[in-house]
């Protein structure tokens, strides 16, 4: 006895194949060894904007990309209010999960948390 064979929507094979290959190409890795840190799905606004530039109190200027995520940034550090760059959000440092470079911060507040990580520092 044949087993049947299901009919395939050759439409919906397409369309999930070109979904996969999208999500597998929004990786957003660390620019110094290429581990996979975020992914473009993950961008958010924060403040009305995806990115945004600050100076630091010693003088450095960083432009940042929030991200909802970072599964690849390890948090790092005391939470820290001072000079925090987004009012209501204590921060911390995120540093890639494999090589241990410096990637931005996680910032925390009100039962939210996302990564501002710096743009220049991936790929």
């Amino acid at each position: 006895m044949a087993v049947p064979v299901p009919e395939v929507d050759e439409q919906l094979r397409v369309e999930t194949h070109d979904e996969t290959q999208e999500q597998l190409d929004d990786t957003i890795r660390c620019g110094r060894c290429r581990y996979e840190v975020t992914a473009g799905r993950y961008a958010i606004e924060v403040e009305g904007a995806h990115s945004h530039t600050f100076r630091n109190p010693a003088g450095w200027s960083f432009r940042l990309g929030c991200f909802a995520d970072a599964p690849g940034a390890a948090p790092s550090g005391a939470e820290t209010y001072a000079h925090t760059w987004f009012a209501g959000y204590a921060w911390r440092f995120a540093h890639c999960s494999e090589c241990g470079t410096h990637l931005g911060w996680w910032f925390v507040g009100g039962g939210d948390a996302f990564a501002g990580l710096i743009l220049a520092r991936l790929a």
